[in-house]
């Protein structure tokens, strides 16, 4: 448990990842589109390049078996992040200060911007989406923060200092 913590909020440092239901869901779609589509599509590459004829020197051959290989090393890393994780309860979600599932709204002090994201653990993070890792500058700088409160982080482009105005749970977690 982190010290000041809500009593249900996640550590997100647990041997176990908690990943939001959201997550689970894109992690499954990703599954199953790479289990269905783009494992046929590999299979049918490697079916084509031996069309070429000698496979020992086809450079299409060997593209097309490191393309399933890749494929087939994703899926085994999906399956085993599935059985060892769990779903994050919208109960384990803090809304009285920031942690592991927290849609927080806040202040950009330098560009005077708002900006609202969710924290996730580091294998839903996706800035371009808003879920930015409970692992990362800015998620490290605000956990257990509260509304009001200041988090400055180091990041890539400097020093940012934000002010946090809301914290609540994503709609998706209710």
């Amino acid at each position: 448990m982190i010290p000041g913590a809500h009593p249900n909020q996640v550590d997100p440092r647990e041997e176990i990842p908690a990943l939001t239901r959201d997550g689970i869901r894109r992690i499954q779609e990703e599954l199953e589109r790479l289990t269905t589509v783009r494992r046929q599509e590999a299979a049918n590459e490697i079916r084509q390049s031996r069309e070429y004829g000698d496979v020992i020197e086809s450079g299409e051959f060997a593209a097309a078996r490191a393309s399933q290989s890749l494929i087939e090393q994703r899926i085994a890393e999906l399956r085993a992040l599935l059985a060892n994780s769990r779903e994050l309860e919208p109960d384990e979600i803090p809304v009285d200060q920031v942690g592991l599932g927290s849609q927080v709204t806040v202040l950009d002090q330098e560009e005077e911007e708002e900006w609202i994201f969710t924290l996730v653990n580091s294998v839903e993070a996706d800035p371009e989406r808003d879920l930015i890792s409970v692992q990362c500058p800015l998620g490290e700088a605000l956990l257990g923060r509260r509304v009001g409160e200041t988090a400055t982080a180091a990041t890539p482009a400097g020093v940012q200092h934000y002010e946090i105005l809301d914290i609540r749970r994503p709609i998706e977690a209710v």
